[in-house]
């Protein structure tokens, strides 16, 4: 739905309970993406600064009750947890970051300092360097 939007699909898990979530939205697939898809082999998530992106964000409940109200209902969407920003979304509004793979066993911050480029760099070839491994 969020690409209809012209947005940028986020996970919100501000209160997250996934043994509740499993009960509330049986046929929700959230952990087919975290923490990453498998065919991906890797993730890299991003944590968004709320209080930088307020005007542009949909929250997993507005989301949901638009989805509802437009009666998007050929339109996917993963109630509870799915959120919004509407528009680009700047790099401005990254508070944080980390790259997983090897199905979450291996997990490394990032830092988004352009200072800290070739640490960013280190990550990416220590994750490529694994996934050769393993194939």
């Amino acid at each position: 739905m969020v690409r209809a939007l012209d947005g940028v699909s986020l996970f919100d898990f501000a209160d997250f309970d996934a043994n509740q979530y499993e009960r509330d939205y049986p046929a929700s697939s959230w952990s087919y993406f975290v923490p990453h898809h498998r065919s991906w082999g890797v993730a890299v998530w991003i944590e968004i600064d709320r209080e930088f992106v307020a005007t542009s964000y949909r929250s997993p409940s507005r989301l949901l009750h638009q989805w509802k109200t437009e009666e998007r209902w050929s339109q996917r969407i993963m109630p509870g947890i799915e959120a919004a920003h509407i528009g680009s979304l700047p790099v401005a509004a990254f508070k944080s970051a980390f790259i997983s793979w090897d199905e979450g066993r291996e997990v490394r911050d990032l830092s988004l300092d352009s200072a800290h480029r070739p640490q960013l760099l280190r990550t990416v070839e220590e994750w490529r360097a694994s996934n050769s491994e393993s194939q």
